[in-house]
């Protein structure tokens, strides 16, 4: 409801409205992923699967990856690790401003209290296995587009961030851990909007290492000059 009552509200009801939906009919994505998975993991258990029912692990590429980051800064006690493709230029920072101005969802948690009743937990945020990667040439990016942000968020993030995306890519990640926020963080040498053989096996090995751990375990790529981290 946050969200479409900030200045993009009325550009986000428009293109709802333009393919004939009700912007209204989709909000709180997050709570009802997470009605998902508790109705899932339920259900699993029900038949003898002994699934975990407390924690998930997500992954998502493009937009998938977007809303991946979103929901585990929204939903921290539910994610146990995320991997979030295609991300590095548009991810949630874990602070609330930067310079003069507010970082509002989805730039910061300058409005996170509003947004979830909850004060925003960086410790909580940072139990989650962090990774965010993309591809050192990737410019299919949501910065230009009015359903990802509204000239007012965008306005913010170029003056923040930068309009070029590697530039902005880099500023985000400097900020996010000069903010205190603990990720892994790999730009894909050499590739687009898609990522290479070397980053799919990253993300198994990263999964693989996260599943039983519990506290994230980082480890550094086994290709660096491919995966630049």
């Amino acid at each position: 409801e946050q969200l479409l009552a900030m200045p993009s509200g009325e550009t986000i009801r428009k293109e709802y409205a333009d393919q004939g939906l009700n912007a209204e009919d989709y909000i709180n994505y997050d709570e009802q992923l997470i009605a998902m998975f508790k109705h899932a993991a339920s259900y699993l258990n029900s038949i003898g699967e002994n699934v975990q029912t407390d924690k998930m692990m997500l992954t998502g590429y493009s937009s998938g990856g977007t809303f991946t980051d979103r929901l585990a800064m929204l939903q921290p006690q539910y994610v146990k690790a995320i991997a979030s493709g295609a991300t590095l230029d548009d991810m949630v920072m874990p602070a609330a401003t930067k310079g003069t101005d507010q970082l509002i969802f989805p730039i910061g948690v300058a409005d996170y209290k509003t947004l979830t009743g909850r004060e925003f937990d960086l410790h909580s945020v940072n139990n989650i296995a962090k990774l965010v990667y993309m591809g050192k040439d990737d410019n299919n990016v949501t910065l230009p587009y009015q359903d990802a942000f509204g000239d007012f968020e965008r306005n913010i993030i170029i003056r923040q961030f930068g309009e070029d995306t590697l530039q902005r890519a880099y500023n985000m990640m400097e900020f996010y851990h000069a903010s205190g926020g603990k990720a892994m963080f790999i730009l894909d040498n050499e590739v687009g909007h898609w990522q290479s053989d070397e980053m799919t096996e990253y993300i198994k090995e990263f999964f693989r290492a996260n599943r039983k751990s519990n506290s994230p375990v980082y480890h550094i790529p086994s290709d660096t000059k491919q995966l630049e981290y």
